[in-house]
């Protein structure tokens, strides 16, 4: 369920608790300001550290500026193109991510690149081009293992840590709404989740997308759902 189909206006409704009615997220990059609550900074208030790693595309800034720490870059933008996900390539010795086109949807969008039977490599301002495909390189060039990767850092640094401070924790992965299916996506997604790790304390982590995969990553991390 949605209160939205458009993605910019339900992730507000995610970040607020309101209808996009209500928080004025309308469209995709309208770009309302944040003139309600937004939960991070209730949070922050409360005294959580807040953790956000992945899409942002809910409105004007970043998570960054509601008090969270992490990777998070303006409206919907492509991780594949920036310098953190070149380290992490580089760290772990992966070549950059190839993807064969099998179909092309983008009609209304002129994707000269978008050819049916040709490799491409998203390379653009953002990764929402309307096709679908296989990716040919590995499972960990895939921008779920990138984000997943800096997250289970963060709670290593934390276990590392146990000061006791509450904290939340934000995963946000392009997920569905990229280009193409990795192969045996839902195994690579198990063996993703088994990356994680048990961290004491209070904690809060939210995981959008991969709905299917819900029940098994409450199995693995001591996990609120949101």
């Amino acid at each position: 369920y949605s209160v939205c189909p458009l993605c910019g206006p339900a992730r507000r409704s995610m970040l607020t608790g309101l209808y996009p009615h209500n928080h004025g997220e309308l469209i995709n990059d309208a770009d309302h300001p944040f003139d309600t609550e937004v939960y991070l900074d209730t949070l922050y208030e409360e005294g959580y550290d807040n953790y956000y790693f992945g899409k942002w595309h809910a409105g004007p800034g970043t998570a960054l500026e509601h008090h969270c720490e992490g990777f998070n870059y303006p409206s919907y933008n492509n991780p594949y193109n920036k310098p953190e996900y070149k380290e992490y390539l580089r760290r772990k010795k992966l070549p950059e991510p190839r993807i064969l086109i099998e179909h092309n949807f983008s009609s209304f969008v002129p994707y000269e690149e978008l050819e049916e039977g040709k490799e491409y490599q998203q390379d653009r301002s953002w990764c929402n081009e309307h096709a679908s495909g296989i990716m040919l390189t590995p499972p960990e060039t895939h921008e779920a293992f990138f984000l997943a990767d800096m997250a289970c850092e963060k709670l290593r640094e934390l276990k590392e840590k146990e000061d006791g401070k509450p904290f939340h924790l934000r995963i946000d992965f392009w997920g569905i709404s990229h280009i193409f299916l990795v192969r045996n996506m839902r195994i690579c997604i198990l063996h993703l989740i088994s990356l994680s790790i048990p961290v004491s304390g209070k904690m809060c982590i939210t995981i959008i997308n991969l709905k299917f995969i819900s029940q098994k990553i409450t199995e693995v991390f001591p996990v609120m759902i949101r």
